[in-house]
């Protein structure tokens, strides 16, 4: 009663006087109506953000104690009913669904075959029972797929939740969180030892091969953590993963996805190893775990997408099972931690970014050779791709054919292929995308092509010896070929892979241009040439994808410092067909013309001296 009287403590009484009223108005006048449950939802959002434990009104911020902060939000509690209630009908419509009375409905063996011939949809129970009892109610090996968000370690918002629970649905239902008020604080060896009996009764309920997935966001490695040894000693396999590191600045929620297949039954206790010995081949592990993860993104990354990476090999191997034989659940985590603190004499090295204290640390290759085109530069090409095929598509639709296209720790943000599409389509009804037409590989080739005219033409006007890259002399132009344009040229310096066209100066190269139809950044920090620091390099793209560079540039450190010591710079393909087709030109305007967002584009800007 103490504990119950403490945590209604945590509204002012005019707030709880509110939520009080609330709730005897939806249990009288809608007591034997369907709309209960609805206004039990939106009652629960207010019962959430109407507490004094709030500093702030942003409702991502949650409580880290159960004690008023010095100055807290008083919430006006009707206020946040109707701003429930207009969030909860934005909501997309849900399936029609046919609500089961009880657990035999869902588990009758000619359920499927009704929902067939009668042509309503499957049966589906809602119903307040703990996975324990769960287990019990359903027949063994009966179940293919559970998705489930696990609970959070967080004694707060238990505390929280029995209050609610009783509030809502009244003492007897809240009595099966009473034990988790005595959790006052983290303890992830128990949280670990919990989720494995949870994992265990799952594991029973699932046919062979059937499928666990755990949707779940979290703040920290430990939750992670604990999941994965869970589940690998209560028999589940590893299968698809996913993370969404939570943005910049570091802090903010990540979103992860789990998949487990049901394996053999749960791991019996194994004989203890040898400490040391189990350490090194543990650190060995994760280092080629992290190594091919940062292979296969192309780019420098996160903590959080390493150590996911190397959970999910260890757990494949049965490592994790192994290590819960000689030391509690940290024992994994420190190898993790030792790999990437050790970098200086390992194959992953910290990759040091100055320029914003915000960033979070990032890793990358000591020899990157072999490691694959930027990630975000395939999701651009795919994207590409994808609407090159389709008519038109919505961008739900696109999302599905690009996510298959890259599993696991491929898994590309939902932002990066929205900027992808906003890049290449045109909305031409409401979420019915399509390719732009100058988008259309002839069309860009096109671009190109004549892009390399415009560039040589521009380059001899301009007083320089012009190269052109063999790659495009032989391609027709005007009753003959590009290399016609240099017939009176002495060759001078030639361009060689990426650049197309080079501008030099008594042979030595002042300005190299690469010509792309894609934001294809990931070519800049790869590229090496021994032309020195003075020269000036060049990605000339079209207009359309300044967005999308703007977008992979202001997310990747890496990409931005690459830009600056190879002293690359924008220039798009209009604005270079302008200065071309200008009557008078000297060496000094070409700086009009470079950036994304170049001095042409701006009103009554002042053109640099030097």
């Amino acid at each position: 009663r103490k504990a119950g009287q403490k945590l209604l403590d945590l509204y002012t009484p005019r707030n709880l006087y509110a939520l009080t009223n609330l709730l005897i108005k939806i249990e009288t006048l809608f007591a034997d109506s369907p709309l209960q449950e609805t206004l039990k939802l939106l009652l629960l959002a207010c019962l959430d953000s109407c507490s004094s434990l709030y500093a702030s009104p942003q409702a991502w911020l949650r409580p880290r104690r159960l004690h008023p902060p010095p100055r807290f939000v008083e919430r006006n509690v009707w206020r946040a009913f109707e701003e429930a209630r207009v969030q909860l009908s934005q909501l997309p419509s849900s399936p029609a669904v046919h609500l089961a009375t009880g657990v035999s409905q869902i588990t009758s063996p000619d359920l499927l075959s009704l929902s067939e011939t009668d042509g309503r949809p499957s049966n589906a129970l809602i119903a307040p029972l703990t996975v324990r009892r769960l287990s019990q109610v359903l027949p063994e090996e009966s179940i293919s797929l559970i998705i489930t968000a696990p609970p959070r370690l967080d004694p707060v918002f238990w505390s929280l939740s029995y209050l609610w629970s009783g509030w809502l649905f009244g003492r007897e239902e809240a009595a099966a969180l009473r034990p988790l008020l005595k959790r006052k604080k983290t303890d992830w060896d128990w949280y670990q030892r919990a989720m494995n009996s949870t994992f265990q009764a799952l594991h029973q309920a699932l046919q062979a091969r059937g499928r666990l997935v755990l949707v779940f966001a979290t703040e920290g490695p430990a939750f992670v953590e604990a999941l994965f040894m869970a589940a690998s000693l209560a028999g589940f396999e590893p299968e698809g993963i996913s993370c969404q590191p939570g943005e910049v600045p570091a802090g903010t929620m990540g979103d992860y996805r789990l998949s487990f297949a049901k394996g053999e039954e749960p791991m019996a206790a194994l004989p203890p190893e040898d400490e040391a010995n189990l350490a090194i081949e543990l650190q060995r592990e994760a280092s080629v775990a992290m190594q091919d993860a940062l292979r296969q993104r192309g780019e420098p990354l996160t903590y959080e997408w390493l150590h996911l990476a190397a959970y999910r090999h260890l757990s494949a191997k049965s490592y994790l099972c192994r290590a819960m034989a000689v030391s509690p659940l940290d024992f994994v985590a420190r190898q993790v931690e030792t790999v990437l603190e050790g970098v200086e004499s390992g194959a992953i090295v910290r990759w040091e970014e100055a320029e914003e204290e915000s960033w979070p640390q990032l890793w990358w290759l000591r020899e990157p050779g072999e490691a694959s085109p930027p990630l975000s530069d395939r999701v651009e090409e795919a994207v590409w791709k994808v609407l090159c095929e389709k008519p038109t598509l919505s961008a739900e639709a696109l999302a599905a054919a690009i996510y298959p296209r890259f599993p696991g720790l491929l898994t590309p943000k939902a932002e990066l292929i929205e900027a992808c599409l906003k890049s290449y389509a045109q909305e031409i009804a409401p979420d019915h995308w399509q390719l732009r037409p100058e988008d259309q590989p002839e069309n860009r080739e096109g671009q190109r092509r004549q892009g390399v005219v415009n560039l040589v033409k521009l380059g001899q006007r301009l007083g320089y010896g012009v190269g052109l890259n063999r790659a495009w002399h032989k391609r027709p132009w005007e009753g003959g070929t590009l290399m016609d344009l240099l017939r009176n040229e002495d060759p001078g310096v030639e361009p060689f892979s990426p650049f197309d066209v080079l501008w030099h100066e008594d042979k030595e190269a002042q300005h190299a241009f690469v010509l792309l139809s894609m934001a294809a950044l990931g070519l800049i920090p790869w590229h090496k040439d021994d032309m020195g620091e003075g020269i000036n390099r060049y990605l000339v793209l079209p207009g359309e994808r300044g967005d999308l560079a703007s977008f992979k540039l202001d997310r990747s450190p890496w990409l931005r410092q690459a830009m600056v010591t190879g002293h690359w710079q924008f220039i798009k393909y209009r604005h270079l067909s302008q200065l071309v087709s200008a009557t008078e030109v000297d060496r000094h305007d070409l700086k009009k013309i470079v950036g994304l967002r170049p001095i042409i584009e701006q009103d009554e800007a002042q053109i640099p001296l030097f």
